[in-house]
């Protein structure tokens, strides 16, 4: 079973970060902003392979190369929907406000936010794991 430390992930997410924000001014950062439609897909991708009890990483059944990086998720919480609720406004990565519904303690929901940028793949943070390398 292949497993992904705290810390890797946060390297592998400072990495990417840093590789996005590669000239950050301007033009440079919005190649690595998708188009909302683009992200929404993504995003669906990732929490439908959540919700059907996938593991986190990269999802084989997304409409293009997606990965998705949850320490939630990776921890073992277990979904048993999501809801969309909308884009927020953000200037950088895409970022949807989502509700999710627990399946322990079964019927809790919780509010939470994710991040989508990048190319190919597109990556799908938590909001907590997209700050965490930057000490947010």
């Amino acid at each position: 079973m292949l497993r992904y430390s705290r810390s890797f992930v946060a390297v592998l997410v400072g990495v990417v970060l840093l590789a996005a924000c590669a000239g950050c001014s301007g033009r440079n950062f919005d190649k690595y902003v998708p188009t909302e439609d683009r992200a929404r897909q993504a995003l669906e991708a990732a929490l439908s392979a959540w919700r059907d009890g996938k593991k986190p990483g990269r999802v084989a059944d997304a409409p293009m190369p997606v990965q998705a990086v949850d320490s939630h998720w990776l921890a073992g919480q277990k979904i048993s929907q999501y809801e969309i609720l909308n884009e927020e406004p953000n200037e950088g990565p895409r970022v949807f406000a989502v509700r999710l519904t627990l399946q322990k303690p079964a019927g809790k929901q919780v509010a939470v936010r994710y991040f989508v940028v990048g190319k190919e793949p597109l990556w799908v943070y938590r909001e907590d794991d997209y700050k965490a390398p930057a000490g947010m």
